[in-house]
């Protein structure tokens, strides 16, 4: 889905370089912060979105996906980090720049538990293409699941199509704006998205990955 992911931390030294592969963004270190663009939108490739989740139980869901050792970082790093935010009964679990947190091999199947007791959104974007992805879990069972692929960057392939459509979607799950697009999916299934009002918790290693 992704074509950058750890690779990113391999590219850190190309910014005074002429080209960078397409497959690096030019100025990767803007990425890695846990901020805002300025169109207001949270910088975060890949959420996940848990409605009733206690506070006291967001270091286990993390370990649980396989980031064991992160703890709450007083500021936020240009390296690997997971942010937390509380969202009017959600809370959203966003991914660095290097999809961290989406390349763990348990995080699918920590969704899929998760979503046994509690209703559970996630989406996907890819950094240098137009792939993405989203699914929605209620009361125990899965609603409506989407995967885009972009094989070639600018195009489309749709690969999975499980469940009743949104309204919103497009016929042929195709569109200009895979951000926007999965923004006004979260928010058809009851989602209050961050803004900068809202507190950012920054979680990360107690020793920085290679």
């Amino acid at each position: 889905m992704t074509c950058t992911g750890a690779r990113l931390a391999a590219f850190f030294a190309m910014d005074s370089q002429l080209s960078v592969p397409r497959d690096v963004c030019r100025y990767p270190s803007k990425l890695m912060n846990l901020s805002f663009t300025p169109a207001g939108r949270f910088h975060s490739p890949f959420r996940i979105f848990i409605r009733g989740l206690n506070a006291t139980d967001h270091v286990a869901f993390i370990a649980d996906c396989g980031l064991h050792g992160y703890r709450r970082k007083e500021s936020h790093s240009l390296h690997r980090q997971l942010a937390i935010v509380s969202l009017d009964g959600w809370t959203m679990f966003a991914d660095d720049w290097f999809y961290t947190l989406w390349h763990m091999p348990t995080t699918k199947q920590t969704i899929k538990r998760a979503a046994d007791r509690f209703d559970v959104y996630y989406d996907l974007v890819g950094d240098c293409d137009e792939s993405y992805e989203f699914g929605y879990f209620c009361s125990g069972k899965l609603v409506r699941e989407v995967s885009v692929a972009s094989p070639h960057y600018s195009d489309q392939i749709l690969v999975t199509d499980d469940g009743i459509p949104f309204a919103i979607e497009t016929d042929d799950r195709k569109t200009n704006d895979i951000e926007g697009y999965v923004d006004a999916i979260a928010r058809c299934v009851g989602i209050r998205l961050p803004t900068v009002e809202d507190t950012v918790l920054a979680f990360g290693p107690t020793q920085e990955l290679g």
